[in-house]
């Protein structure tokens, strides 16, 4: 279940990006982002905050949700996390970002 602080920015409307080539290198390097989602899928900056959208292949009962945020503060300190089923509505994701799991494996 999320806390209140991943609550509240699921329920913002953000304009997703994909990651750039940094972003990625820092995902695909990072000791422990890797054990949580296998994909990096986008990236944004709100409020002085920087989010990062994941995807995981294993989700789905007994696993956890497809999909995973994690909000940074400018420090690279977790904020907060969010784990969900669905892409909110309210945000928009960049062209190409969300494929058929199939095309993902």
């Amino acid at each position: 279940m999320n806390d209140a602080r991943a609550n509240e920015r699921l329920a913002r409307k953000v304009e997703w990006r994909t990651p750039n080539a940094t972003e990625q290198k820092t995902f695909e390097d990072h000791k422990t982002l890797k054990t949580y989602a296998e994909f990096l899928v986008a990236a944004v900056e709100v409020d002085n905050e920087s989010w990062i959208l994941m995807e995981r292949v294993w989700h789905g009962f007994p696993d956890p949700p497809r999909w995973i945020f994690i909000a940074f503060d400018p420090n690279g300190r977790t904020i907060c996390g969010g784990d969900f089923d669905h892409i909110p509505t309210n945000w928009t994701m960049p062209e190409g970002a969300i494929l058929p799991l199939e095309e993902t494996v």
